[in-house]
């Protein structure tokens, strides 16, 4: 199967810059009080329980004690990131996550003789691929596990509170066209208690995010949002945190 990566998507998708074109700012101020009306979407391995705010358990993956996204079912939210905060809620298909050994899946990957499997002569996307093909396989009854392989995710109450050193979250999913799409994230998927409150702020910070046009504005317009909550701003990363 031929897998499109995010990488790729980026680098074909226009850019998000203002390209030296003039545009209005919105008053990011005025854009914390705008909540987020879109559909509400399950959310993947949430822990449902009735009668309180205590929190309940979310998929996300973190870097530096920072989240990077938290995902859904269908889809993720993307919080302060060098490309801008995005909605992903309700885009994927058939998505299948897994956290692996980076360096140790690269190994394997350099052990099979894969010098001259490249995409675009980049050894990066053929790593993705490779990998996405070893995940596939394991579908099969009996496959043997790969020491790179750490675990399939279907819930969070089964992911720890803390990510291993090197593990990272990988998954595969299709886009509404069919399309097969391969993304390796830069942290471990695991588990984190968040809020109602917490989770409704979120999707306000994308709402008001998403009336920026350059990808800096976007991080400060989210990231003004989630100031309201101390206690969540300090798992996200600031707009300048995200340049790096």
């Amino acid at each position: 199967m031929d897998f499109l990566t995010d990488r790729t998507r980026s680098k074909n998708r226009p850019s998000t810059s203002s390209g030296g074109q003039s545009h209005t700012r919105p008053d990011l101020a005025a854009l914390q009080g705008q909540a987020d009306q879109s559909a509400t979407t399950t959310a993947l391995g949430v822990l449902q329980r009735a009668g309180d705010d205590d929190g309940d358990d979310y998929i996300v993956t973190m870097v530096n004690d920072k989240i990077g996204s938290v995902y859904f079912l269908e889809g993720r939210i993307r919080t302060t990131h060098i490309d801008g905060p995005q909605d992903e809620r309700g885009k994927q298909k058939n998505a299948k996550r897994y956290n692996i050994s980076r360096a140790k899946s690269w190994a394997a990957f350099e052990a099979a003789d894969n010098g001259s499997k490249t995409q675009d002569d980049n050894p990066t996307f053929a790593w993705q691929d490779w990998v996405a093909e070893e995940l596939a396989a394991l579908d099969e009854k009996g496959a043997k596990k790969p020491d790179w392989f750490v675990c399939q995710i279907t819930d969070a109450s089964k992911l720890s509170e803390q990510g291993e050193p090197d593990v990272i979250l990988f998954e595969t999913y299709e886009d509404s066209e069919g399309d097969s799409y391969v993304h390796d994230s830069r942290g471990a998927a695991v588990k984190k208690r968040m809020t109602t409150k917490q989770m409704d702020l979120l999707k306000e910070a994308l709402a008001a995010s998403g009336k920026m046009e350059d990808p800096h504005e976007k991080n400060e317009a989210f990231y003004t949002v989630v100031k309201r909550d101390p206690a969540l701003a300090k798992l996200i990363r600031t707009p300048e945190e995200a340049k790096a």
